[in-house]
């Protein structure tokens, strides 16, 4: 199992559950990610472990610096997160990211 917990068949469950097969996914070079790339329309990679971390027009930099805000806030501002109001939350840092 990966140092962060997840197994791959766990990461594949969570983005069919909340990624439209339609979608261009985009990741990093983790193997977790590579099985259920290939269910979706695009499956394109950055190169974290290479110091690459825009190509072309497949950038991860966006959703990186959304998530660690939403770290930071879940964290600090809102530290008792119950997932029946997750979504709230994070409509809560859209707004403010945006």
């Amino acid at each position: 199992m990966p140092a962060n917990g997840l197994a791959r068949d766990e990461v594949a469950q969570i983005v069919r559950a909340n990624v439209a097969a339609e979608a261009k996914l985009t990741t990093d070079e983790s193997r977790l990610s590579s099985q259920v790339g290939k269910e979706y329309a695009a499956h394109d990679t950055v190169l974290h472990g290479a110091g690459i971390y825009v190509r072309g027009d497949v950038p991860t930099n966006t959703v990186e610096g959304f998530f660690s805000i939403f770290k930071r806030g879940t964290r600090g501002i809102y530290q008792h997160c119950h997932e029946k109001h997750l979504h709230r939350y994070c409509a809560e840092f859209c707004f403010r990211y945006a």
